[in-house]
């Protein structure tokens, strides 16, 4: 994978979604309340710096604050509470 973007002076570079992936799964498998959490995931994703592991994990928190209090906007309009349009499953496609 070619890192060739990554600007160590920068804490607001763009994360792909590969590093995204990584970092959402090292979140899932170590102990967040853990004093070295951050120098763990570094080791997972030692292209990063600390600084830019503790930005990102400081931005995904503030997100899911946002979300939980309902006051985060999906991009493009996406409006999650609207219903499918289409026509319901019969009986017989439901088995």
């Amino acid at each position: 994978m070619n890192y060739s973007n990554v600007d160590n002076n920068n804490n607001n570079q763009v994360w792909t979604r590969y590093e995204n992936k990584m970092f959402e799964n090292a979140l899932a498998e170590l102990d967040v309340s853990s004093p070295s959490l951050f120098e763990k995931i570094m080791a997972k994703m030692p292209w990063k710096s600390l600084e830019q592991i503790k930005s990102h994990y400081e931005k995904l928190i503030a997100d899911i604050a946002m979300i939980e209090m309902g006051e985060f906007c999906f991009p493009n309009g996406a409006d999650v509470d609207k219903k499918r349009k289409g026509a319901p499953w019969t009986d017989e496609e439901h088995r």
